[in-house]
């Protein structure tokens, strides 16, 4: 059975043990109102640069590319946002909420991402409340609160407008937390349901949140402990079905939106052991950067089967130490097997195992998963304290040296984030085979107009990934736009050897064909591309009637548009 949990306050009085949840914390704790002020502060200092940043990465488009969300809010938008799968995603809240930005800031960087600062900052404030709630422990709370508000790895969810999705199902599952708490308290339908509708809306802003069901059952554990208040594991578990039945319908959305975005990797190109290799692996690297953030980057390639087996073989080894202390203390210490498991549980949907686009992990994965760890940190340092008074006294001011220097990293970390060229030079230097970054600054230069850079980043990339189609077919057109015709074509021809079905370069050849005026070959190029995209052939012959026309000196109809 789980030690009683003990409420704690400014003299460190001792409460009555034997209060049920529903009452724990009912008036505010001494100090409260300054831990909001304080998590509010802390968020502001460190997050409050970002209001003079631009759009970075996919934001453009999520946002600036997405006409729907350009529209603002509207019924029309709103069907759209339900029903749609963009961007290998379906998540309907978060897309609303990018409306109703654009509704109200328009386009203009500043306002949407300080509506990222302040709906973390709510997070932050959330999560000390709830958890306080939970466990009577304000203090403890207050300092998992405090990790959660101002850590490096939590940056990218921030600075990221696209990760809004991030912020809003982390605040959806916080509330679902709270009114769990008190749905245990006093069990009823209307308090129940209440639980499942806040959990529904953190699903409908990031599946990430498959995973609550079973963070439940830890919390019944400890610090509820309602199989001491006299709940049959039985009952625990069926409360749980009707939740876990609303995960599976957000999974199966889920997938079928990265299928549809050829989002999702095959097992030819990841196989069952390299996915499973890499998921040992970040499992610890997670910890580390948690403990010593550095070396952040916006992306980090898959290191595929070239990860050392020795690696993954002592990450495996670490896991299951760590995973057998928490199971042997979780009588005694509860606090370590529940942190420890929500750590474990609450990463396995972006582990790797089911492969989705290609990076090894993500700092942005880590924003939810990481409050496991700060939990077993507070409340270790509490028990080791417990009896020594010099530890005791000499812990805050070791908490405080603690959250400067991860106030000082994390604003640090923000910086990187004002653009995307910034962000991606960032990446390059503390990555090694970014291929990612390369063909990331590539675009940017691209779009500024400055070709000769564009090919130098794609060509770069290519060293890394000789063999990419795309990364071919992207050089192609940069050279073709420089007029670099044999060499354009030659990349467009090796492109569709390694990918027969790829119909850009194929097109892109086509129109090749045509600055060149030889309409016969860019014909042929249109029979070549009906036994791939019917759609791509069409269009290129919609250019050769154009083409024509302009050659016969009639007046063609207005040039057409690549699909």
């Amino acid at each position: 059975m789980a030690q009683p949990v003990h409420s704690e306050d400014d003299t460190h009085r001792q409460e009555d043990q034997t209060q049920p949840p529903e009452h724990s914390g009912h008036r505010a704790a001494p100090g409260s109102r300054r831990s909001f002020v304080a998590l509010v502060l802390g968020v502001v200092f460190i997050f409050g640069p970002t209001a003079g940043h631009q759009f970075v990465y996919d934001d453009f488009q999520y946002l600036v590319g997405n006409p729907e969300v350009q529209k603002g809010f509207s019924l029309e938008t709103v069907w759209w946002a339900f029903t749609a799968r963009f961007a290998s995603n379906w998540h309907p809240v978060t897309w609303l909420s990018h409306m109703l930005d654009v509704q109200i800031f328009g386009l203009e960087p500043q306002g949407h991402h300080l509506v990222n600062v302040l709906l973390h900052a709510l997070n932050a404030v959330l999560l000390f409340f709830v958890l306080s709630r939970l466990t009577g422990a304000p203090w403890r709370s207050a300092m998992v609160a405090a990790l959660f508000a101002v850590h490096p790895l939590h940056v990218e969810s921030v600075a990221w407008v696209s990760e809004r999705k991030d912020l809003l199902c982390t605040f959806f599952l916080f509330l679902a937390l709270e009114a769990y708490r008190r749905y245990a308290a006093r069990p009823g339908a209307a308090r129940y349901l209440g639980v499942a509708a806040l959990f529904s809306l953190a699903l409908l802003a990031k599946p990430m949140a498959v995973t609550f069901p079973l963070l439940l059952l830890l919390l019944d554990f400890w610090p509820l402990d309602r199989r001491a208040r006299g709940v049959p594991t039985k009952r625990l578990i069926l409360e749980k079905v009707p939740l876990l039945a609303l995960s599976g319908v957000s999974s199966l959305m889920t997938v079928l939106a990265q299928q549809e975005g050829g989002s999702m990797r095959s097992v030819h190109q990841y196989t069952l052991a390299v996915r499973t290799d890499n998921a040992l692996v970040s499992y610890v690297a997670y910890l580390g950067k948690m403990l010593l953030p550095t070396g952040l980057s916006v992306f980090y390639p898959h290191p595929g089967p070239e990860l050392p087996v020795w690696k993954a073989g002592c990450a495996a080894l670490l896991l299951l130490l760590f995973t057998g202390l928490a199971i042997r203390q979780f009588r005694a210490r509860p606090w370590i097997g529940v942190g420890w498991l929500w750590y474990l549980v609450t990463l396995v949907p972006v582990i790797g195992l089911v492969q989705v686009g290609d990076q090894g992990m993500a700092d942005r994965y880590s924003y939810l998963s990481l409050t496991g760890p700060f939990i077993i940190f507070a409340w270790g340092a509490h028990a080791l304290a417990a009896g020594r008074p010099r530890l005791r006294k000499a812990f805050p001011a070791a908490a405080a040296i603690i959250l400067l220097v991860f106030t000082v990293a994390a604003a640090r970390q923000v910086a990187w984030w004002k653009d995307g060229d910034t962000l991606f030079q960032r990446a390059l230097a503390v990555t090694e085979n970014n291929w990612f970054a390369h063909i990331s600054l590539a675009a940017a230069r691209g779009m500024q107009g400055d070709l000769e850079g564009a090919a130098i980043q794609y060509r770069e990339a290519l060293k890394i990934r000789p063999l990419d189609p795309i990364l071919l077919n992207n050089l192609g057109f940069i050279l073709g736009r420089q007029g670099k015709i044999d060499e354009a074509l030659e990349h467009f021809r090796e492109a569709t050897r390694l990918k027969p079905d790829y119909p850009e370069p194929l097109f892109n050849t086509g129109v090749l064909f045509l600055k060149l005026d030889r309409l016969d070959q860019a014909g042929a190029q249109c029979e070549a591309l009906d036994r791939v995209d019917h759609r791509w052939a069409n269009q290129l012959r919609d250019f050769i009637r154009y083409k024509q026309a302009l050659l016969s000196g009639g007046s063609p109809a207005p040039n057409p548009v690549p699909p």
